[in-house]
């Protein structure tokens, strides 16, 4: 008998839970999934209401978007495998023109102390959706945002133990992805794959795309 997973996705930051509700979908008819849970990390005030507990379960595999690889290593988790889109543990270090990066996201946490709405919009744009206004979390957006800039967890990403796969663009507007130092992060667990797209929110915008990279991760 074929071994079947419980799939934990957890979205980056400015989406919702909704962000994985196409790949879901395709998930749940797939007899490697046991079950999927979208954890919702309350960017939103109509999303902070109705967040699901993480339930510790055996067989679990995470799928990450971004800064959801951040909320990963802060809680400390093990599991089976960890499903890595686009995701850094130290954002800036691992990019093209480290500089240039700050610079921008100094930038950006200072425009969104004043106007959230329309760096929302602008972060949406260079994602490749359309941002439609929501009422937020505006202290939670920016904290994360600050520890996106600030936190380094490198070495946390480095002592886990478990298998892990990690996919980035190579033409991402959000996370310039340096190859050069991107191969650092490589070891015996850790996999890394460079797709040949831009799309830094491919997850939701073409989940079939998404669930043909996670198919390739359980062969590996």
């Amino acid at each position: 008998m074929k071994k079947s997973f419980n799939f934990i996705l957890v979205h980056g930051w400015a989406f919702d839970s909704s962000f994985w509700s196409g790949l879901k979908i395709l998930l749940e008819k797939k007899t490697f999934c046991s079950e999927v849970t979208c954890i919702d990390l309350g960017f939103f005030l109509s999303e902070s209401k109705k967040k699901k507990s993480l339930k510790i379960l055996k067989d679990q595999i995470f799928v990450v978007h971004s800064l959801g690889l951040q909320w990963f290593l802060n809680k400390k988790i093990n599991c089976e495998l960890l499903i890595n889109f686009f995701g850094s543990p130290n954002f800036i270090k691992f990019q093209n023109n480290q500089k240039m990066k700050k610079r921008i996201l100094n930038k950006m946490i200072s425009r969104f102390r004043v106007n959230p709405d329309l760096v929302l919009k602008d972060f949406y744009s260079k994602c490749g959706v359309k941002y439609s206004n929501k009422k937020i979390n505006k202290n939670i957006l920016l904290n994360y945002l600050i520890d996106l800039r600030d936190k380094d967890q490198e070495k946390e990403f480095m002592m886990q133990n478990f298998k892990k796969v990690s996919f980035f663009n190579k033409k991402d507007e959000i996370f310039s992805s340096s190859k050069y130092m991107l191969e650092k992060l490589r070891d015996k667990n850790h996999q890394i794959f460079f797709l040949d797209e831009n799309e830094h929110s491919l997850p939701f915008s073409n989940p079939l795309k998404t669930l043909e990279l996670i198919e390739k991760s359980l062969k590996l």
